[in-house]
């Protein structure tokens, strides 16, 4: 209790102007006790928990200047409890579905207190372990088989491509495709046709997102199924030599490989004009090698016969069909089949180019050169049929890096450029016409241009034409010039 006197004086008792003011002020003393500390402890964010499974709640609380007495546990505005000593913890069983904020206060033994930052947890009621919904395709058979689609019965983690199996093998690849994770698609190669057994990973990670987590049941039938994967593809004709509206120099042989191994296959099969082969071999998927007599100058038809009994393993027929080839003596098939341009060593002189002789036929190189990028004049020189010519930079540094490949020739002036340019095998024609084919797009078309030379800025046009069957061919007499060049532009009004 605080009193305060006070004692006015004046001369006059009935003096008018007599006056008195007070003013207090009051400072409040500062705090000596410190509020206590209180963090709630969750194992995770975005907790998701069972109805009605006890879950324990724990809190980190301490106190700088003394003890903490207690600490209060609730969800939203509801007390679930308290814990009056060290490790601060409380069981709590949720009763309602839904998010639920929950928070702690601790009180110090002074009787200060701390609430601590709110933690949201959500409460579902689909508590049963995960387990397959539905699966596509479905189980039984099926025609096609590079993938499935699993459906689970809820939101699942932890799906990784190994945890399915395709015959014991693992998949490939596994990919969310739900909105909300409880549909996957694992992809795989194709099995072999049969029955497929699919089936899950003894230590597969699955589970669903609930705080313990439930593991997917791979114990009940639905975990596991099979499929009777059927072949009704029909093997198809993927490369064979010489190849539709190609052109070769001579014709004794017609090489095929087929889409998959086939059976039933024999010489009498394949027809060259009315004539069957005379003789096959090869195995499985090929290549199979059919051999003829010579064929005549011209357009040769190549066709399966009508009859023929090739199969694959699964019994599906070979379709057959025909195409057709051109049979000239003057052409030679030569292409450029690799390019060594940028040596790890950097090196040039480890540079080369290497040539390949797709003919049946043999062909010398005298008076063929590389023309640009680099410059290097063939000598007499053999390119055996089907066989292969080196071209290097230096042939006895070639020789020395590779001393297995042979035949190998060169010594050519230039470099290999390292970022891209136009390399141009060229031959010296000596006497007679010149047949061009082009094969390309149905409906292209093109224009023939030339020049005197190669690098002149003036190319005159030679003839415009579309395409027809995706071919087109010109001929172009001999001429007097030394040399001709030619070059191909696809013109804008082509469809």
């Amino acid at each position: 209790e605080n009193l305060i006197a006070v004692e006015v004086h004046q001369s006059r008792p009935n003096s008018s102007d007599v006056s008195f003011d007070l003013e207090l002020t009051g400072i409040e003393p500062a705090e000596t006790n410190s509020r206590p500390f209180v963090t709630l402890a969750l194992t995770a964010d975005d907790l998701l928990i069972a109805l009605g499974r006890a879950w324990p709640i724990a809190v980190d609380a301490f106190d700088l200047d003394g003890q903490i007495d207690r600490v209060e546990f609730y969800a939203g505005e509801e007390q679930l409890g308290q814990a009056r000593k060290e490790p601060f913890k409380l069981k709590w069983i949720p009763k309602v579905v839904g998010e639920v904020s929950l928070t702690a206060v601790a009180w110090d033994d002074e009787g200060a207190s701390t609430r601590s930052e709110p933690e949201r947890v959500t409460v579902g009621s689909d508590t049963g372990a995960p387990s397959i919904a539905a699966i596509h395709p479905a189980p039984g058979r099926v025609t096609q088989l590079t993938g499935v689609t699993v459906t689970f019965s809820k939101p699942v983690l932890g799906v990784d491509a190994a945890d399915l199996l395709i015959n014991g093998q693992p998949a490939l690849a596994a990919d969310s495709v739900g909105e909300n994770g409880d549909a996957w698609r694992f992809n795989f190669a194709e099995p072999v046709c049969g029955a497929v057994a699919v089936s899950w990973a003894a230590e597969h990670g699955i589970t669903d997102g609930y705080t313990p987590p439930q593991e997917l049941d791979t114990i009940h039938a639905t975990a596991g199924w099979a499929y009777e994967f059927v072949d009704i593809v029909p093997p198809l004709l993927v490369e064979p030599y010489p190849s539709p509206r190609g052109t070769v120099s001579a014709l004794q042989e017609v090489q095929v490989t087929f889409s998959e191994p086939v059976t039933g296959l024999v010489a009498a099969d394949l027809l060259i004009g009315q004539a069957t082969a005379q003789s096959v071999s090869g195995e499985g998927a090929g290549p199979y090698r059919f051999h003829f007599s010579p064929q005549p100058k011209g357009t040769v038809s190549v066709a399966w016969t009508a009859g023929h009994q090739i199969r694959d393993l699964s019994g599906n027929a070979f379709s057959g069909g025909s195409w057709e080839v051109q049979v000239d003596p003057d052409f030679s098939d030569i292409v450029i089949n690799e390019i060594m341009y940028h040596p790890a060593s950097e090196d040039d002189l480890e540079e080369y180019i290497e040539l390949l002789n797709r003919d049946t036929r043999p062909v010398n190189l005298k008076g063929w050169r590389l023309a640009r990028g680099v410059q290097y004049e063939f000598p007499d020189v053999v390119l055996p049929a089907n066989g292969l010519l080196v071209v290097a930079a230096d042939p006895v540094v070639f020789s020395e890096k590779y001393p297995e490949a042979k035949p190998v020739i060169g010594g050519w002036s230039g470099r290999l450029s390292n970022s891209g340019e136009a390399l141009v095998l060229q031959i010296t024609r000596r006497e007679g016409d010149l047949r061009l084919l082009l094969l390309g797009p149905e409906r292209l078309r093109v224009e023939l241009q030339s020049s005197d030379a190669l690098d002149q800025a003036e190319w005159k046009p030679v003839v415009a034409v579309t395409l027809v069957g995706g071919r087109a061919e010109w001929l172009l007499p001999a001429q007097e010039t030394v040399q001709q060049y030619y070059r191909l532009l696809v013109l804008p009004d082509g469809e």
